[in-house]
């Protein structure tokens, strides 16, 4: 089983930094001109004030705006992350996508990530 890494960026709260099993990933949405959301099957949460487990894990991810000429567009991202997130690795090996807390991304992203565990 392959994982990939996300942080934001401070990295040293509960759910601020994720090494998800790449196989949960679901796929990945447009939010804005400079931002998508990528999904992932749930990791279970345990405890009283915990969700069920139904929901699905989402990271909000930043690249540089889609509408400005010369830069990639919302496919060309989705081709990158996709790629990154199911691209052919010894098992066991993690990919890091966005680690925000190190300033370490797959080109072209940048910027902020935001992790919702359970969406």
């Amino acid at each position: 089983m392959n994982y990939v890494y996300f942080s934001e960026g401070t990295a040293n709260a509960a759910g601020s930094a994720w090494a998800l099993p790449a196989g949960n990933f679901m796929g990945i949405d447009s939010a804005s001109a400079t931002t998508a959301k990528l999904y992932f099957k749930p990791v279970v949460e345990i405890g009283p004030n915990s969700a069920d487990g139904d929901n699905n894990d989402e990271i909000l991810i930043t690249f540089p705006n889609t509408g400005v000429a010369g830069n990639l567009n919302f496919a060309q991202i989705c081709e990158i992350v996709c790629g990154a997130i199911s691209g052919s690795k010894p098992s066991g090996a993690m990919t890091v996508i966005a680690d925000e807390a190190n300033g370490t991304y797959i080109a072209p992203l940048s910027g902020t990530v935001t992790i919702t565990p359970g969406g």
